[in-house]
């Protein structure tokens, strides 16, 4: 009984083993080439299925082009997988399942196709070599015997009878030429009765060596619907060039061979007499037709005594229009007068190769003449207070008491003298005694109004150092700029400031004349790193503290006891 059931599980197991679903995977060649097709071998063996391979994993290196299946017995089935491996190299085979089995992952090696070469304009015949396969590349040059860095406009036109499915293409880079794509369209052609279709591209290239020049070989990756051969690796071969070296004619330290070339300059605002301190904007810009962007100098400006240039960003601009490139560059240059007086912008040259005439030109922005102007209260007088240094007695007691402030030296003085002739005249005395009262009602009448704007002079100092504190905070230059300029115009009224370097020279402090120049090279140049706005503002209130205490001990000081 028990060998019985030995045997019978035995058999099972057996069974078993014999109904387990297993997947089985493997190439129908192991010398595998881009672009050449090959057959995948895909074998299922177990339990009956309607499932089908799933195959999107090879979608990203192989195109799929067949896919057969046949059924052998009961529990078998082989599909036939036609593969065109898009590209060379290590390739992985990813793992398939079917009903549950399970194919393992393996490599492949796949080898790279060498391009096949064409000349420009010559028909090239794939597969069986009949014309129905046929590829034709076409080139225009628009210039065969060019200046070395000068402009050529290159015409590719790949021309075939298949439609194409996809097309990758490679452009040349090499020390001996700069080359950029600058146009692509799609077109159909007819060729001795026959229609093509393909793309068109326009390339600049820019030979940098004189002599023979050989550009390099320009390449196309194909994948064509129909035909024999649908993946196809071309290299276009382009003709023989000579280029002409830098003619010794030529000026200048820039070689700048081109078909037009042209600087010019704007003003912001446009005007000829500015005030000090008045910023205005000097906008120059370069253009030329047959140049790269890159090729353009660089504007150098002149450095004038007592004006501040601040050079700021530079701005490219690049554009094809349909026969040659031209790329422009826009420099601007923030100016600040620091001094009154007549100041000449020099004259700019700049010498170039004009290639349609084939002789030197240049081009030239003439020289401008700026008239700067003084502030319009240029030197500011500010007010000291008087200290009264005489006794008024009871006069002074009585006017301390009703007014909250001493008595004005001046109306001492004019009471003073109108108390003199009043003793010679009761009546005299009477009428000036009346005036003295209106003229005192007069002057408290003022020192009202005076306290109420003093009261309104301390709001708005108070409300633009605030805004200074959180401009600086923020490090916010232009607000700071502008809550320098408030702070000063309202400390000392009635005076024109047209830049906050003033603020420092009433203020009298170095310090922050320092600081502020700062802060303009960083409002009206090239921001380069952020603005440190704390420094500026504790520079600014360490200056009126300073200002404070000069003031104050110019008032207490005693005059010397033994003068002579």
């Amino acid at each position: 009984m028990v060998r019985i059931s030995i045997f019978f599980t035995v058999f099972c197991l057996m069974i078993g083993t014999a109904l387990a679903n297993t997947l089985t995977v493997k190439p129908d060649s192991q010398s595998l080439t881009a672009g050449k097709p090959f057959k995948l071998m895909i074998s299922y063996d177990g339990e009956p299925t309607s499932e089908k391979p799933n195959l999107r994993e090879l979608t990203h290196d192989f195109e799929i082009k067949k896919v057969l299946t046949r059924t052998d017995g009961y529990n078998r089935i082989d599909w036939s997988i036609e593969l065109i491996p898009l590209h060379g190299g290590h390739v992985i085979i990813p793992e398939i399942i079917v009903a549950k089995a399970k194919s393992q992952p393996f490599h492949i090696e796949i080898k790279k196709r060498k391009p096949v070469g064409t000349r420009f304009g010559e028909p090239l015949y794939l597969g069986n070599g009949s014309e129905k396969d046929g590829i034709i590349i076409l080139s225009e040059i628009d210039n065969e015997n060019p200046y070395v860095q000068e402009q050529i406009i290159l015409t590719i036109r790949l021309l075939t009878v298949h439609a194409i499915a996809r097309n990758i293409m490679e452009i040349p880079t090499s020390d001996s030429a700069i080359s950029k794509k600058v146009s692509e369209r799609m077109m159909e052609v007819d060729i001795n009765g026959r229609r093509f279709h393909g793309f068109e591209y326009k390339f600049a290239v820019f030979p940098q060596i004189s002599g023979k020049f050989n550009p390099d070989p320009i390449r196309f990756d194909l994948h064509l619907i129909g035909g024999s051969m649908p993946h196809v690796l071309l290299a276009a071969i382009p003709e023989e060039l000579v280029v002409r070296p830098r003619p010794e004619t030529a000026d200048g330290s820039s070689w700048l061979p081109a078909k037009n070339l042209e600087i010019s300059e704007k003003w912001i605002p446009e005007k000829t007499t500015v005030r000090k301190g008045e910023a205005i904007s000097r906008i120059l810009n370069i253009k030329a037709e047959g140049l790269l962007a890159a090729q353009l100098p660089k504007f150098k400006v002149s450095e004038i005594d007592g004006i501040s240039q601040y050079m700021g960003a530079t701005k490219e601009q690049h554009l094809f229009n349909g026969i040659n490139i031209s790329d422009s560059i826009s420099q601007s240059i923030a100016i600040v007068p620091s001094s009154s007086g007549t100041y000449i912008f020099p004259a700019i040259e700049i010498p170039w190769w004009n290639t349609v005439t084939d002789k030197q030109e240049i081009a030239r922005i003439p020289s401008k003449t700026f008239e700067v102007l003084p502030v319009l209260v240029d030197d500011v007088q500010v007010k000291k207070p008087t200290v009264n240094k005489k006794k008024t007695g009871w006069l002074s007691e009585t006017w301390l008491l009703f007014t909250g402030e001493k008595i004005p030296e001046k109306l001492i003085e004019s009471i003073e003298e109108k108390t003199q002739s009043l003793k010679k005249n009761w009546l005299s005395f009477c009428l000036v005694f009346l005036a003295l009262l209106i003229e005192c009602g007069i002057i408290i009448a003022f020192i009202k109004l005076r306290k109420t704007d003093k009261a309104d002079y301390e709001k708005e100092l108070k409300k633009s150092k605030k805004a200074l504190k959180e401009a600086c905070d923020n490090a916010d230059g232009i607000k700071a700029m502008e809550a320098l300029l408030m702070w000063g115009r309202a400390r000392w009224a009635g005076t024109t400031l047209t830049h906050a370097e003033k603020v420092a020279v009433l203020l009298d402090s170095d310090e922050l004349k320092k600081e502020i120049r700062i802060l303009s090279r960083y409002v009206y140049g090239k921001n380069t790193k952020l603005w440190n706005g704390n420094a500026l503002y504790k520079i600014f209130i360490a200056s009126i503290k300073k200002r404070k205490c000069k003031k104050k001990n110019k008032q207490n000081k005693l005059p010397k006891l033994y003068p002579f």
